[in-house]
């Protein structure tokens, strides 16, 4: 009955029908950064220890993490690529003009918002989670983002974190969100690869994986703002 529905109303159609569906039965989710506790402490005192400029986050879902982040007061980007989804988050966020809903590939919207200097001149958080099934855009992604924005930092989702039980995505050979998928661009821009010190046990929600990125110029504040939150990665190689 919903795939025949869906099909009957086209995906943009549909998402909008479910998000009214479940505003209507109160089920519009709102858990956001997988339900992880020590995860949303480590983005909170990041975000405290500069001043930012906006958010922009690749893979919108159906809006919780993006809500999340629109409650910090910064202007939010969020870049989906599902029509159906898109068309959910759209309509979720349609009266709130800090949130700038685009449909598209992560990759291509990256470098179309490289372009715009009032983007890459101020300081952005990024979040990244728009990798799902076949397609990795993750390399591109990071490339985009420290090729031209101004001292970002970025949050990957679903990252494998060794010797750990933190969960993550693995599509196959060469398809592992880890480390050595990010190699290349660790080494061209000198990133510094920081992961959660807290084993899985501790984490909440959904337990997955994550690896944070900080350009060279954060690392004098590292230590002292997060180090008992996060610990360095062994370099990729």
């Amino acid at each position: 009955m919903v795939t025949r529905l869906k099909t009957w109303l086209g995906p943009q159609n549909f998402g909008r029908l479910l998000f009214l569906k479940n505003i209507m039965d109160q089920k519009v989710p709102k858990t956001p950064l997988n339900g992880q506790k020590i995860r949303t402490e480590i983005f909170l005192r990041i975000l405290s220890a500069r001043r930012w400029g906006r958010i922009i986050e690749t893979g919108s879902f159906l809006g919780a993490t993006t809500k999340f982040f629109s409650k910090t007061g910064l202007p939010v980007i969020t870049i989906e690529t599902n029509p159906e989804y898109h068309a959910y988050t759209q309509l979720r966020f349609l009266f709130q003009k800090k949130v700038t809903v685009l449909s598209g590939d992560s990759r291509k919207v990256l470098a179309a918002l490289a372009i715009d200097k009032r983007l890459t001149e101020e300081p952005c958080f990024f979040y990244l989670d728009a990798h799902w099934g076949a397609e990795l855009p993750l390399l591109e992604e990071v490339r985009t983002i420290f090729r031209n924005f101004s001292s970002p930092v970025v949050m990957i989702d679903d990252f494998y974190v060794p010797g750990t039980c933190y969960g993550y995505d693995d599509y196959g050979k060469g398809r592992v969100l880890d480390l050595e998928h990010l190699r290349p661009v660790i080494r061209e821009f000198h990133l510094a690869a920081y992961f959660p010190k807290a084993p899985a046990e501790l984490e909440t929600g959904a337990k997955r994986g994550t690896v944070f990125l900080f350009p060279p110029e954060w690392g004098p504040v590292l230590p002292g703002a997060l180090g008992e939150l996060l610990q360095q990665a062994e370099a990729a190689g």
